[in-house]
């Protein structure tokens, strides 16, 4: 029987927000973001990325924001894949998760670093 240790930092949140996908600069593609935590999030996508690319993901539509959140693939699943947010429980990944989760005030905004 295999375990799979679980990394992420903060509750995770279902969510159903579109996005686009760019890798090297790029527009790659377009997705959905599923389900997203302080640390990083699950999206929904027909895109292929490779391990450790460094993406840059943009809101699209009401949830759009100014900023791009950037993050690393970190695992790869059937129909999309993870990511960790490069900046964890940065600002626009906190208004983002605010956007999503009327109850996003319980979060635990503690710097995940520390001791």
């Amino acid at each position: 029987m295999t375990t799979c240790m679980e990394h992420r930092w903060g509750q995770r949140v279902l969510a159903d927000v579109p996005v686009t996908i760019t890798c090297e600069g790029q527009q790659f593609g377009m997705g959905r973001i599923s389900n997203v935590s302080l640390s990083g999030a699950l999206l929904v996508t027909p895109l292929k990325m490779a391990l450790h690319a460094s993406v840059a993901i943009s809101l699209i539509g009401e949830a759009r924001s100014s900023e791009d959140i950037f993050a690393s693939v970190v695992r790869t699943v059937p129909g999309g894949f993870a990511v960790e947010w490069r900046d964890m429980a940065s600002p626009p990944v906190i208004a983002l998760i605010e956007h999503i989760s009327p109850d996003a005030l319980k979060f635990d905004r503690r710097d995940p670093y520390a001791a």
